[in-house]
């Protein structure tokens, strides 16, 4: 039986997640139906995080419709457009959980966000959202965010070493460079050339900023790094306490 040390001896060989998500969906129906009990506890540690309470997973309809909507997360995912898959199957039981109090927010039987007010629960985190449980997932999702933006550097031939060496160490040079970033990925067909190119299309950014050539230029890794965390689902990145020192986030490789 394939489980969750199955999955930590696989990242021990370079195998991601997402790569897992690949060879399920050439049709290894074992490694599936083993990839969704063994992530039982992430899917209902999403839907507490969703709704605020602690649930009964098998009592909860929440967590049924969350299990499908992760289920098709799985069917549905291409790393190509939606990167990491965590981040992309959490979105989707969002979006589903969403839709389903919409649709039931007249029945009387359905209370969003009140319906697990339960004593009976008061176990629920000792079962399936322990301390250990929960570091667990969510060291899986850091480094799931890590490797996959990692991969976008690379294709601009950037590292994480290089935004150590280059980040910015002053406040305001951070704050400088962040809306420097934010001007870019705001302003769709200069965006766009930056994916296209593979650098900064600084002639068009001059147009619009008043920072110098000079500055752009210097700061270019930087810049490209924080435009990808904006146009990207990296929760982890986006929400560190300063997200401007994104070459603070290097330290989480080791």
């Amino acid at each position: 039986m394939l489980n969750f040390f199955h999955y930590k001896k696989e990242k021990s060989k370079d195998i991601s997640i997402n790569d897992i998500i690949i060879r399920i969906k050439k049709g290894d129906k074992e490694l599936k139906e083993c990839f969704l009990n063994d992530y039982k506890p992430f899917i209902a540690k999403v839907v507490s995080q969703i709704t605020g309470k602690y649930i009964y997973p098998e009592e909860s309809e929440e967590f049924s419709i969350a299990l499908i909507a992760f289920n098709e997360a799985i069917d549905n995912f291409n790393e190509n457009t939606n990167g990491n898959f965590l981040s992309f199957s959490k979105q989707n039981i969002k979006w589903k959980l969403i839709n389903y109090y919409k649709k039931h927010s007249k029945d009387k039987n359905v209370y969003p966000f009140t319906y697990f007010d339960n004593d009976n629960n008061n176990d629920f985190e000792e079962r399936y959202l322990t301390i250990e449980s929960n570091q667990v997932y969510e060291s899986i999702e850091r480094k799931e965010q890590i490797v996959h933006f990692t991969k976008k550097l690379n294709d601009f031939g950037i590292t994480f070493e290089d935004l150590l060496v280059s980040g910015p160490k002053h406040k305001d040079s951070k704050e400088l460079l962040m809306g420097i970033a934010n001007e870019i990925f705001s302003r769709k067909e200069i965006y766009n050339k930056l994916l296209s190119q593979k650098s900064i299309p600084v002639n068009d950014l001059l147009k619009v900023t008043s920072v110098s050539r000079r500055t752009i230029e210097r700061n270019r890794k930087f810049i490209i790094a924080a435009c990808l965390i904006f146009n990207e689902d990296f929760d982890f990145l986006r929400n560190r306490k300063n997200t401007s020192s994104i070459h603070k986030s290097c330290h989480i490789q080791d």
